[in-house]
């Protein structure tokens, strides 16, 4: 599919990490495209529409992940966190919930955002 060629990336900011059709390219290739049309990647229509016909094709050849009974991650997320239920934060007064990753940063979470419902405060730790 893709030799020996330079990637180029179309940047821009977005967390987790998505990439859209036309945004990456080897040699002239849309690698982007590529991956969606052998069932190995999936569209994300919240950012763009331009592979949702190839990855229609992709499902009827029941392609890659198509192959498996696949579920769309935006959907497997709002089952998790339907099913999990949201975690109160720890002082009803405030709805914010803050806690610290790995290296020590102190993240907050507001009511709405997508992590909240899963986020859970270890106030062992001064989160809070």
């Amino acid at each position: 599919m893709l030799k020996r060629f330079a990637l180029h990336c179309q940047s821009f900011r977005a967390r987790p990490l998505r990439a859209n059709c036309g945004g990456l390219s080897a040699g002239g290739s849309d690698v982007g495209a590529a991956l969606v049309a052998v069932g190995w990647a999936n569209t994300y229509l919240k950012y763009s529409m331009a592979c949702v016909s190839v990855e229609a094709r992709a499902k009827v050849a029941w392609l890659g992940v198509w192959a498996t009974g696949f579920e769309q991650p935006s959907d497997y997320r709002h089952k998790r966190g339907a099913a999990a239920g949201s975690t109160p934060a720890p002082d009803s007064r405030c709805a914010i919930k803050g806690n610290i990753n790995v290296r020590g940063d102190r993240i907050y979470h507001l009511p709405g955002s997508w992590a909240y419902p899963v986020v859970r405060i270890d106030t062992d730790r001064g989160e809070r």
